[in-house]
């Protein structure tokens, strides 16, 4: 979530990598980050919002722990996957 946009994250781009029996950690998660703030709904009931030191913080976390760039890899390939290429096959979508 640190490495989308702060505001406006889509809930379904979170949850399009995970298998479908995990809606329920899901919520459970995302309630957990709501009750200590560290996330927070937007105007859309489906669209998150996140505070841009908790974005600073959580990258410098995996960063410490070595694991940015496996998450990076990770949101490029939610990104490619949500946005297809601008070629003629992918126009219906």
């Amino acid at each position: 979530m640190s490495f989308f946009d702060r505001q406006g994250i889509p809930e379904e781009l979170i949850t399009s990598q995970h298998e479908d029996n995990s809606a329920v950690y899901f919520e459970e998660d995302i309630k957990v980050l709501r009750n200590y703030s560290l996330v927070a709904l937007g105007v859309k009931n489906d669209v998150f919002e996140m505070h841009r030191m908790v974005q600073f913080a959580t990258r410098k976390w995996l960063e410490k722990r070595q694991e940015l760039e496996q998450w990076k890899e990770t949101y490029i390939a939610i990104m490619t996957d949500a946005f297809p290429p601008g070629t003629y096959e992918h126009w219906g979508r």
